[in-house]
């Protein structure tokens, strides 16, 4: 993406997640997909993968979060449990938070409609989370898996 695609990825995200946070437009496709590098914290960065099922009314199919809770290069198969309770803890109304995958220092979240049946499982703008919910449930799963780790 560049040029043009990626000023209009910049002000789709922004409406999406708020304004005032720096958005990286990795690569995709704009009113398809993207994958979307967010700062969560001094060196911190997480991705986000969001497939676009429509633009107008806005409606996704996920939107994927994945980061690092520690080196991919050790070997870290051995989490806790209390992840999955953080995402439980965490539901909004109209979407469920789930793991889709913990392994290697990389954890990954599907965020999706829990409204299945009635849309499909499309993600409707109103029940976006916003980045400062995502940030706040990234920073929690991390202080949970560093405390396991220190047992």
């Amino acid at each position: 993406m560049c040029g043009n695609a990626e000023k209009q990825a910049q002000q789709f995200l922004e409406d999406l997640f708020g304004e005032g946070n720096e958005y990286f437009v990795e690569d995709g496709v704009y009113g398809k997909w993207m994958n979307t590098a967010i700062k969560i914290g001094d060196k911190d960065y997480a991705t986000l993968h969001i497939e676009i099922e429509r633009l107008d009314p806005l409606a996704l199919r996920i939107i994927r979060i994945t980061f690092y809770v520690s080196d991919p290069e050790e070997d870290d198969d051995d989490f806790s449990p209390d992840v999955e309770q953080i995402l439980e803890d965490v539901q909004a109304y109209g979407t469920e938070w789930e793991l889709a995958m913990m392994e290697f220092g990389t954890v990954m979240i599907d965020i999706k409609s829990n409204y299945e049946v009635e849309d499909e499982g499309l993600i409707d703008k109103e029940n976006v989370p916003d980045l400062a919910k995502i940030k706040n449930v990234i920073m929690e799963i991390k202080k949970t898996v560093d405390s396991h780790k220190k047992k």
